[in-house]
């Protein structure tokens, strides 16, 4: 059949749907025992990570058990070589999943630890900007792992886009000021919630301080927002 003895199709049948079964084992494996028993211990970390990796693992079986299966049938050394490639970034996006899954629940788990912990707002305002960051990250590295692991040239393709990459940046220089300009405002603390500023013709109080912009009532009784750049840029 379509080149291959019926035997290796029968061996490729096993191998996939013993890692189905096999998934699905695993699966009941981490919901019936290991999140009971993580919830019976006192630290709430075991939690974290049997409910963060019990999907990746599962797929990460499926994905080899098609990857062992395919391996015993033949369609041609393009089709082959192709295939293997197709393999390698699935399990490197599987693991990148896992790991960003894995990453982005425990800095959540710190964040609001802290937020709890601390009477300013910058926890929160700061917190989802440094996991989403992180997250990127990792997704930016894994991707890129599994792309060079499947013996793509990577820094050809980040070179063909560099053009693209520095309008992106040049758009992003606002943004970028904004958030700094943030920071700013925190650490310093030039003006508190309720505080009357007047900064580029705008007077009145401060209502919201976010982390790129800051909302401003004005004594005309009209909320503004004004980009937080220009609180560092200007006289305040």
């Amino acid at each position: 059949m379509w080149g291959n003895p019926l035997a290796e199709w029968l061996q490729a049948l096993g191998y996939i749907l013993g890692s189905l079964v096999m998934a699905r084992v695993v699966y009941a494996l981490f919901k019936r025992v290991l999140k009971r028993w993580a919830t019976r211990t006192s630290t709430k970390w075991d939690d974290v990570v049997v409910d963060q990796i019990e999907e990746p693992i599962a797929m990460g079986i499926v994905i080899l058990g098609f990857w062992l299966g395919y391996d015993h049938l033949h369609f041609g050394e393009g089709v082959d070589s192709f295939m293997e490639h197709v393999f390698q970034v699935l399990i490197a996006v599987d693991v990148t999943w896992m790991v960003a899954r894995l990453l982005d629940s425990v800095v959540s788990t710190v964040i609001l630890h802290l937020d709890e912990r601390s009477d300013s707002s910058m926890v929160s305002q700061f917190g989802p900007i440094l996991q989403k960051t992180l997250r990127s990250l990792v997704w930016t590295l894994g991707i890129i792992s599994g792309l060079t692991n499947a013996g793509y040239d990577v820094g050809a393709l980040l070179a063909g886009v560099g053009i693209g990459g520095l309008a992106l940046a040049m758009a992003a220089k606002d943004f970028v000021a904004n958030i700094f300009g943030g920071i700013t405002i925190f650490v310093d603390k030039p003006f508190t919630l309720g505080d009357r500023v007047k900064v580029n013709g705008i007077d009145g109080f401060v209502k919201e301080i976010g982390i790129r912009s800051t909302r401003i009532q004005t004594l005309e009784n009209r909320l503004v927002t004004i980009p937080n750049h220009q609180f560092t840029d200007q006289v305040v």
